[in-house]
């Protein structure tokens, strides 16, 4: 009996050894480690494989390749070729620009030109008056003429100049005290009494020392002058003269010297004559005085050891001697050889203007071709709106008046 239970025993004990390894493969200890494993399974698949594929691929292909062709491709592309060709290109351009194309050795650009010298905007209440360019106070003070001889009526905005006398030779001693008899002189236009914005009147080359004639100092270091190489004159002249004149003074030759002067100043008559129709309209004649100054001060810049150059005809003359018998356009026909140039006095001058006299109604000079004084008359006007100076034809083609802004052209009715 022992025996049998002992097998029964013996035999149950087997069966559940067996359902115990047998459930051992399906429960608990199974399942959490299972849902452990498949995280890390997953993980180190999806993760790490998604990401050298993706980013590592797309950083260096992109970024490095899209930085380095944009920025730096762009800024020495851009900025480096704006700049110099903008600015020194527009510099120099006004009036220089001829001389630079035929100069491309030159590297030195053009410098700054002289404020314009607007003092003689005439009138009690002109632009330049009301700018702080002029003062009708300060003109009246240093202006001196003979009262015999002229009567001047002061517009708002300009001056209207009568001659009472007709022209006496007796008055007109050419090289004597009476050389300035028929001008209205300016003698001190340096002030410090009144305050006027300008830099003064400084004689010399607008823009290049010779230019336009010559073309041999554009681009080089001393080569720049920028100072007043040019007049422009808007007036009525109702008389039968057709020259008109302006003499100077400088600190360094105070007197009116005959070398300081320009007398062949045409005005709505023939270039050469001297005498017109009078008429009352408002003309604007603009003046290249470095040039005039040379045949009216029988002065030519050459060596004086060598004056012979050639005339109109390409002769070897005597420059002095010839610019004393010549008419203009003759003179104007030897400067276009080559062979004559310079700007006289004008162009020579190192010191600003001290005085300046106008010769409005008929001017003179040794050569008679530039002497018109016989024109002046009783009874007849010449209505001057400006006489401004500036260091380009651009420069002074820009300046207007007041009564030229609201359009009036002819003088003021009496």
């Amino acid at each position: 009996m022992k025996r049998f239970w002992s097998i029964i025993i013996a035999v149950v004990m087997l069966f559940t050894v067996l359902a115990l390894a047998s459930c051992g493969n399906k429960t608990d200890p199974t399942t959490e480690p299972s849902t452990t494993t498949n995280e890390p399974t997953v993980a180190p698949t999806t993760e790490p494989t998604a990401a050298p594929t993706t980013e590592p691929t797309a950083a260096p292909t992109t970024e490095p390749t899209t930085e380095p062709t944009t920025e730096p491709t762009t800024e020495p592309t851009t900025e480096p070729t704006t700049e110099p060709t903008t600015e020194p290109t527009t510099e120099p351009t006004t009036e220089p620009t001829e001389a630079t194309s035929e100069t491309p050795k030159e590297t030195v650009p053009a410098g700054t030109t002289l404020a314009l010298f607007a003092r003689f905007d005439f009138g009690t209440n002109s632009k330049a008056v009301q700018q702080g360019k002029a003062n009708h106070d300060f003109l009246l003070e240093i202006m001196t003429y003979d009262d015999t001889q002229f009567v001047i009526e002061y517009l708002e905005d300009s001056w209207k100049i009568w001659s009472i006398a007709d022209y006496d030779s007796s008055k007109g001693i050419d090289m004597g005290a009476g050389k300035t008899a028929y001008a209205i002189k300016f003698d001190s236009i340096i002030t410090y009494d009144y305050d006027i914005d300008d830099d003064g009147l400084f004689p010399g080359w607008g823009t290049w020392n010779g230019a336009p004639y010559s073309q041999s100092s554009v681009g080089s270091a001393t080569g720049w002058k920028g100072r007043h190489q040019y007049m422009k004159v808007r007036l009525a002249n109702n008389t039968t003269n057709n020259q008109i004149g302006i003499w100077w003074s400088a600190s360094n030759s105070p007197g009116y010297f005959t070398t300081l002067r320009c007398a062949n100043l045409y005005l709505q008559g023939s270039v050469g004559s001297n005498t017109t129709t009078a008429s009352k309209a408002f003309i604007e004649k603009i003046y290249d005085i470095a040039f005039t100054n040379m045949l009216a001060s029988n002065r030519i810049t050459f060596p004086t050891s060598n004056p012979n150059c050639t005339d109109h005809n390409g002769n070897s003359v005597n420059m002095e001697s010839y610019t004393q018998s010549c008419t203009f356009q003759q003179f104007v026909k030897a400067c276009e050889n080559g062979k004559t140039y310079g700007g006289g006095n004008w162009a020579a001058a190192q010191a600003r203007a001290t005085g300046v006299a106008f010769f409005f109604h008929g001017t003179w000079d040794e050569n008679t071709n530039c002497n018109s004084r016989t024109a002046i008359k009783a009874g007849t006007f010449v209505e001057v709106d400006y006489v401004v100076f500036g260091s380009t034809i651009d420069q002074l083609k820009a300046y207007t008046s007041n009564i030229e802004d609201a359009g009036q052209k002819e003088a003021t009715p009496d």
